[in-house]
């Protein structure tokens, strides 16, 4: 995901970015990720072994 990464790139930035970082991070999980999470398990039978691979396929 290339929002993803530009946002992983900040923590070579400096300790300074670090808090930036997080903030984005949980927007991107709150935002992204959980409303995914919410489509794959009402639309299909997936494991979640198999959730958490496409997950982390995605990011």
């Amino acid at each position: 995901m290339i929002i993803y990464r530009s946002f992983s790139q900040k923590i070579f930035y400096g300790a300074n970015n670090l808090i930036d970082y997080d903030i984005k991070i949980s927007l991107l999980q709150y935002y992204i990720i959980l409303p995914y999470y919410h489509t794959l398990f009402i639309t299909s039978n997936y494991s979640v072994t198999e959730i958490l691979f496409i997950t982390f396929m995605i990011t």
